[in-house]
């Protein structure tokens, strides 16, 4: 039987166009309510492609049992989960629960510790039995606000509990991916010094937040981000360390507060687009807990709009058909259709 040409290689150029479409994940952190990625997502005009899930250090007991639940919680969202579990506990609310320490879980007589990160990877394996498991783990270590701080002298205790972490996930299942994440900037130590090896990291993020409180407004948000990338242990830095050391990035935790930091937006997604290293994924913080960064709800509408403008983009692929006597050449072409934004439209339909 004679297969047409003109469908198949149309198809095949689709297909190829699509793959040549993809690029960094786009994840959000929204809290623990499912129904508030429903509402980013429909704000948005699209579904994100990961969501980014922290999980409890207030004691032993919320270190452990908070997985379960808040995998159930969002056990019905078929989205790409960014788990973000803690290196070990803290005390608990109360102070009854005086949690752990990183020289114990560092050290030879960790039983305690090998038991709950067990119990941890046995329930997120179970939880979803195929595919990559992304772990972030002992995050913004070199900074002094976690319990897991590498500050003060604590460097080798970080990396030895670093990497029992992941040989205890490792021995449950081989589907772990694990992320190593500095907070931005110069918080105390350099962060190179707790890096707990190649062997024990597959991705390379940072957490860094545009805050008016410290950082510049000046140009639209536009000196702030060239500090950010320029700081000592900024934007820059990380992406050197990521390529030296054969890496992926991450930019595991990002928001921005000011309402005219749209210049901030823009450059961002252009440093994305023009990435050296691999970008696996860029997490926004879509939340005003801990940080009112915000941009579902319109607080600042240019940002919202900024972020819509920049990084609400489907990839689509076209296709340019070339004649020739020798019969017919499809060249794929991609490129970029900005996706309905429905929901802000409607909104303002709305109002008016």
């Amino acid at each position: 039987m004679k297969i047409p040409l003109l469908p198949v290689a149309l198809i095949v150029c689709w297909l190829l166009a699509g793959a040549s479409a993809k690029s960094e994940m786009l994840s959000v952190y929204v809290g623990n309510e499912p129904g508030a990625l429903n509402d980013f997502e429909t704000w948005f005009g699209r579904q994100a492609d990961g969501v980014q899930l922290h999980t409890g250090y207030r004691g032993w007991s919320d270190y452990t049992g908070s997985v379960g639940w808040l995998q159930g919680v969002y056990a019905a969202v078929d989205r790409t989960k960014f788990w973000s579990i803690p290196l070990i506990p803290g005390a608990s609310l109360n102070g009854s629960d005086p949690g752990g320490t990183l020289a114990a879980a560092a050290g030879s007589s960790n039983s305690a510790y090998t038991t709950a990160w067990t119990t941890i990877a046995n329930t997120l394996a179970t939880g979803q039995p195929t595919g990559k498991i992304y772990i972030r783990t002992g995050w913004e270590f070199n900074a002094d606000w976690f319990p897991w701080a590498a500050t003060n002298g604590k460097a080798a205790d970080y990396v030895t509990a670093y990497r029992n972490f992941v040989t205890t996930f490792r021995s449950v299942s081989d589907r772990f991916v694990f992320e190593w994440c500095p907070n931005i900037g110069n918080q105390g130590m350099n962060p190179a010094e707790a890096y707990p090896g190649n062997e024990y990291v597959d991705v390379i993020g940072m957490d860094f937040y545009y805050d008016v409180t410290w950082d510049s407004t000046d140009r639209n948000g536009l000196d702030a981000w060239n500090y950010k990338v320029s700081e000592e242990y900024g934007l820059q830095w990380v992406v050197d360390f990521a390529a030296e050391h054969g890496k992926p990035v991450a930019y595991s935790e990002w928001g921005v507060n000011n309402p005219d930091g749209t210049a901030y937006m823009e450059a961002f997604a252009d440093w994305l687009k023009n990435s050296p290293v691999e970008v696996l994924y860029q997490n926004y913080w879509n939340s005003n807990a801990a940080f009112a960064g915000m941009l579902s709800n319109d607080q600042y509408p240019l940002l919202s709009e900024a972020y819509l403008e920049a990084f609400n983009q489907i990839p689509e692929p076209s296709t340019t058909i070339l004649l020739t006597l020798g019969g017919l050449i499809l060249f794929p072409l991609l490129r970029a259709r900005q996706a309905p934004i429905f929901a802000k439209r409607q909104s303002k339909q709305q109002r008016n």
